[in-house]
């Protein structure tokens, strides 16, 4: 046998194995009805694994969610009634698309139930079957305004045709083979009747195929400005005032494949009246040769990516930001790296409450020591009641370390006066790096990447992404009212994912990042007062996050910064009962309100974020059901948490 012929003999193999084990998990992870499903799918030759039961769970509600005829004609009559009647421009740049695609285009903006728009459609095709056709669309519908061009000067020249012509109050942009839902001008106009001011709004979004079939949701955050940084998760559907539009200019033609991208961060540089609609208004196209279906299919877009992320970097006062993107990262090799260095680097002092537990320290400022480049920071650990030698040891080894001191805190246990005793040791610092002794640092840059976000306007705190021993993720940022109080995100999942709510490596902004690793502008910590000393052990940090963002700060979550955080995965802990009734009353209304930085559209119950219908899976119900819990516990000092609590 030739070697040629051996080498495909084992490929066919190791194919075949594949098959098989991938058989097996769907059926033992998904059961039976998931495997048949896909199986059916596998046969008729579709070959892209989703799980099959949320991408069914999607597909289904999408069957029994879809609006009759009754209800659009009855949205149509209730707009009538309203005082403000705004008025829309959708802009469409049209060239060469597939007739019968266009055609379905055409359909879901004819059928739209809000009367008051105007569709301006800047033909460059040179399918004249298809100009015909749009022609004779136009003659039909007075509200089809279309804009013959003599040349394709590409998608922002083209877009720019149909944006001059455009006298409606908002404009809307549309591609010429994506589909608008039937109700989606409808919900923006009852949207803005309580919103008059919103300048730019945007909705969730999914992708439709070939058979009209809706898949990967993307159920978005409200405006999360690091988030646009490396994702422009904004996208469609976008309406923006027009008025604002002739304030930021026209879509730049050196950005195309990025135009849009762009365009949101210059809206952005001008408006902070961003508002999120939580409803799938609009579905992208997934064929052969769309972004949709391929990110590949245009290979321009990513250097214009991070032109456009760059040039928003300089004009908000980032000097030399550096853009790039990772072609051996499944994740960023779609959404860029963002780094820049501080002009003059912020000195920070790294505070780490600890008692005995000398290995765990041990490792810890090993680490730390070892890899870190960053030129101006110092360590204070707080001892809390340390008795062993051997802890005694550990310190005398680093007393030459000019960068390392300890504080010994004598009172009672309190994890977060011992955090506020740390920060009065560190009152020359300009960052304050608040971090648990069970961690350890996997890389140089680490305090730097952190650091550089506090650059940014009214960033007040930034938060890393932690991994469990065994790599899966145990901190991704937190989510309140996840499991019914506050919880991780993307916690036990493996990294670099995409799931219905983005990704794990996309920076984001939260209301919170725990507290085992979180950095806060000093003045920042002096302004709010440190933690709440009423609490004892939990929840303090998530409660000073939501301080800082009522002040008017924000967030950051950022997953360049990777660390080991060695909490076991199964221990059951025991928590004063007096902190959840102090979490409880402090998150209600973020829980009754929903956390602006998830989506109502996700399920509450578990970590990864995953679509669900179900009421029963809403956080404030979960918080009753946890509440009631935890009142029924015998124990009313100390809680021992049973392991889905926690």
């Amino acid at each position: 046998m030739t070697f040629l012929k051996k080498l495909r003999a084992n490929l066919a193999r190791r194919r075949v194995f594949q098959l098989f084990r991938t058989a097996y998990t769907i059926w033992q992870r998904d059961g039976l009805h998931a495997f048949t499903d896909r199986l059916r799918r596998w046969l008729g030759g579709e070959r892209r694994y989703y799980r099959p039961l949320e991408w069914l769970a999607y597909e289904k509600h999408c069957q029994t969610a879809a609006l009759s005829a009754d209800q659009l004609t009855a949205q149509r009559e209730t707009a009538l009634g309203w005082r403000a009647q705004p008025t829309f421009a959708i802009l469409t740049p049209v060239y060469n698309a597939p007739l019968y695609i266009f055609k379905q285009t055409a359909a879901f903006v004819t059928s739209q139930s809000y009367p008051n728009w105007r569709w301006y459609v800047a033909d460059a095709s040179t399918d004249a079957t298809l100009s015909a056709y749009i022609t004779q669309l136009a003659a039909t519908e007075p509200r089809i305004v279309l804009i013959r061009l003599p040349e394709n000067g590409g998608i922002s020249a083209n877009t720019n045709a149909a944006l001059n012509c455009a006298t409606e109050d908002f404009l809307l942009l549309l591609d010429h083979d994506d589909l608008l839902a039937p109700e989606a001008l409808f919900e923006v106009a009852h949207f803005l009747q309580s919103q008059p001011n919103a300048d730019l709004i945007y909705s969730d979004s999914d992708k439709v195929d070939a058979k009209g079939r809706r898949f990967e949701p993307l159920f978005k955050p409200d405006w999360s400005p690091e988030l646009l940084l490396c994702a422009n998760y904004i996208r469609h559907l976008s309406v923006f005032r027009r008025e604002v539009a002739l304030r930021v200019g026209q879509f730049d033609s050196a950005l195309d494949g990025a135009q849009d991208w762009d365009y949101f961060l210059r809206l952005s540089e001008v408006t902070q009246c961003i508002y999120h609609l939580p409803k799938v208004l609009y579905h992208w196209r997934a064929w052969e040769g769309s972004t949709a279906q391929a990110r590949g299919a245009k290979h321009y877009a990513a250097a214009a990516q991070i032109a456009a992320v760059e040039n928003h970097l300089k004009r908000t006062g980032i000097a030399a930001p550096h853009v790039f993107f990772d072609a051996a990262h499944p994740i960023r090799k779609f959404y860029p790296y963002v780094q820049w260095e501080q002009p003059q680097p912020r000195r920070i002092a790294i505070i780490i409450p600890s008692r005995d537990h000398a290995d765990v320290l041990g490792s810890c400022l090993g680490s730390l020591f070892r890899l870190t480049d960053y030129p101006h920071y110092r360590v204070i650990v707080v001892d809390t009641g340390s008795r062993e030698q051997v802890t005694a040891d550990l310190y005398a080894r680093y007393a030459a370390e000019p960068r390392f001191s300890v504080v010994h805190y004598s009172a009672p246990f309190n994890f977060s006066r011992a955090c506020n005793f740390g920060a009065q040791h560190a009152a020359d610092a300009d960052l304050l790096l608040f971090l648990n002794n069970d961690t350890e640092i996997l890389a140089a840059d680490w305090l730097a990447r952190m650091a550089q976000w506090f650059e940014r306007e009214k960033v007040g705190i930034v938060g890393a992404k932690l991994l469990y021993p065994s790599g899966e993720i145990q901190h991704g940022g937190v989510i309140v009212g996840l499991s019914g109080m506050a919880s991780h995100a993307f916690m036990l999942s493996r990294e670099a994912i995409m799931t219905h709510f983005g990704s794990d490596d996309w920076y984001r902004n939260y209301l919170a990042v725990t507290g085992a690793c979180l950095m806060i502008a000093q003045p920042l910590f002096e302004q709010i007062g440190g933690f709440d000393e009423a609490y004892q052990l939990i929840y303090s940090d998530v409660e000073i996050c939501l301080r800082a963002v009522v002040h008017g700060y924000r967030v950051v979550y950022t997953p360049d910064v990777r660390l080991i955080h060695y909490e076991s995965l199964t221990h059951q802990r025991r928590v004063p009962y007096a902190d959840f009734l102090r979490a409880d009353q402090h998150f209600k209304t973020w829980i009754e309100r929903g956390d602006p930085y998830y989506n109502p559209n996700l399920s509450h119950i578990g970590t990864l974020p995953n679509f669900s219908a179900n009421s029963g899976e809403r956080a404030a119900h979960l918080n009753a059901v946890l509440m009631a819990r935890l009142r029924a516990m015998p124990e009313k000092g100390y809680l021992t948490l049973p392991d889905d609590l926690a």
